[in-house]
């Protein structure tokens, strides 16, 4: 595809080379993208050779990536969502713009792309100082709106949507350069850029892999334990299954979701038995 700047600075450089340009963006390869003249510095700086130059345009008037939509079929398909929102594109085709459905890859949409160094965990403000708690070294990264539990570093409090988007990389890139474990995002509830703020806290929170442990735990009320978990329990996952095999879902990112495992101890469990389901959860 092909890409026409709106900043002054580049498109004088476009106009003083004279033709296009190819280029990748300035970051290695997963990394959290640049939104400055001096993040480009921090990431690249080792590589440069006397004569290169970083031009300055001053930060990101936007933030986080472009929107890519694939126009190839009879409607307009969302490859990744950027600073023009879904909305935007419906309005100037007068088409409704379809997910995509995993069968293109765009750049940047990888679950390990835009990645710190820090584990990203996306939460509710209801949640956040109870997962804050949890590390010794935890951040936040939330709406102006959202009080900073205790013991916690604050990353950015941007007033809205669009300042989540232009302030969300720098965020990430200070929680590295503080050496933090863990960023507790809470994503904006709405605004224009909210869908692609989103999309990059949880591709970078879809990386931590689920480590073997128990999540919920379903006491049956019935003695007729057996008929009561196929009924109450098995039936249910197995159709939410189902629906996500046949919905947008199937791939999140190009990750297949997380399948959700099972173990059943009654009362007849033996201790043996007990000790491994501990040891080794389903």
């Amino acid at each position: 595809g092909l890409r026409v700047p709106n900043h002054p600075l580049t498109l004088s450089l476009l106009q003083a080379f004279g033709g296009g340009v190819a280029a990748p963006s300035a970051n290695r390869f997963g990394r959290v993208s640049p939104t400055s003249a001096q993040a480009v510095l921090d990431e690249l700086g080792g590589e440069l050779v006397p004569g290169d130059l970083i031009l300055d345009g001053g930060p990101c008037a936007v933030g986080v990536e472009s929107t890519i939509i694939d126009c190839t079929g009879p409607a307009p398909r969302l490859l990744r969502p950027g600073g023009i929102s879904r909305d935007l594109v419906s309005a100037v085709t007068g088409l409704p713009v379809l997910d995509s459905d995993g069968s293109i890859r765009a750049s940047g949409t990888l679950a390990s792309h835009y990645s710190p160094r820090a584990k990203v965990v996306v939460t509710t403000a209801a949640e956040l100082p109870h997962l804050t708690s949890q590390s010794s070294r935890a951040a936040v990264l939330a709406p102006a709106s959202v009080p900073t539990p205790d013991g916690s570093v604050r990353l950015a409090s941007p007033v809205d949507a669009d300042a989540y988007a232009r302030e969300l990389y720098a965020a990430l890139r200070a929680a590295d350069d503080e050496g933090l474990e863990l960023i507790a995002a809470v994503p904006p509830s709405s605004g224009s850029i909210a869908d692609a703020v989103i999309d990059r806290l949880l591709r970078r929170s879809l990386k931590e892999k689920l480590s073997d442990g128990i999540r919920v735990v379903y006491v049956s009320p019935l003695r007729a334990l057996s008929n009561d978990m196929h009924r109450n329990l098995d039936t249910p996952l197995r159709e939410i299954t189902e629906l996500v095999e046949q919905s947008d879902l199937r791939t999140v990112h190009g990750e297949k979701p997380t399948p959700i495992r099972v173990g059943l101890r009654t009362g007849d469990t033996s201790s043996s038995q007990r000790q491994t389901l501990n040891r080794k959860p389903p």
